[in-house]
């Protein structure tokens, strides 16, 4: 095997030939340049891919941001919402419950007008009793004194006058409370009929009047006609005014 000593390889090698040395003003030729390669050996320009991002990301902090207040514009939301349903429930409530005591305050007042009327009605069916009974006893007692012209009698005696004056002042007392609670339309006749029943022994004691029995019996009996018709008359307006009247006829009409 032979060896080239010159330069250091076997035998038969080729050598290469040395590489020219770089010129400059070559490589900055116009011959050097892409642009003059043929049209076959031109670049392509490779079009640029969109670049996906990771999902939950966001370009800015504006979006987070934006979150935020939504969550907390959310909350205020929900507690408003939530005060006024609470407040509407309480004025619900409220409301109710004033319903609910003005229906109870007005069953007491008409409760209590119901027991102030029937207290009243009470007090007057009292007073016009009391009325009417001491007139039916005074009635009795002057048809027993009166005049009477079979027995001669022109006067009423002092022995029969006596309970008949006690009688008479027994109306005035009963009058006095009659009318207290009597209406205005019942004053006037309660007033008169005591009148009526305390003249009549002074009128017929012979003070008053000279008479005959006869003249005194007629006189008498025609004085005490005028004053049961006004203590029936009376009696019957009473008992309208109380409303015994109305009731009779009602139960007269259901019988």
């Amino acid at each position: 095997m032979s060896i080239n000593y010159a330069l250091g390889m076997p035998a038969g090698v080729p050598v290469p030939s040395p590489s020219p040395p770089f010129d400059a003003t070559r490589a900055s030729s116009p011959a050097a340049t892409p642009t003059n390669l043929p049209a076959t050996t031109a670049t392509t320009a490779v079009p640029s891919l969109p670049v996906e991002r990771p999902q939950g990301t966001s370009d800015t902090p504006t979006t987070a941001i934006i979150g935020l207040i939504g969550v907390v514009v959310g909350a205020l939301l929900t507690q408003v919402f939530s005060f006024w349903r609470e407040n509407r429930q309480w004025e619900r409530h409220v409301a109710h419950d004033n319903e609910r005591w003005e229906q109870e305050r007005k069953e007491r007042q008409e409760q209590w007008k119901r027991e102030d009327e029937s207290r009243w009605h009470k007090e007057r069916l009292a007073a016009y009793s009391a009325l009417v009974a001491s007139v039916e006893r005074w009635i009795r007692l002057a048809q027993r004194a009166k005049p009477y012209a079979f027995m001669g009698k022109g006067v009423i005696s002092a022995e029969d006058g006596k309970p008949l004056e006690a009688a008479a002042e027994e109306i005035g007392n009963a009058a006095v409370t009659a009318e207290l609670l009597a209406p205005r339309y019942l004053r006037g006749r309660i007033h008169r009929l005591y009148i009526q029943t305390s003249f009549f022994r002074i009128d017929f004691s012979g003070h008053a009047k000279q008479r005959t029995p006869e003249e005194a019996d007629k006189d008498a009996s025609e004085y005490l006609k005028t004053v049961i018709k006004n203590k029936n008359a009376l009696r019957d307006l009473m008992r309208q005014e109380l409303g015994i009247e109305i009731q009779e006829a009602e139960e007269e009409q259901k019988s």
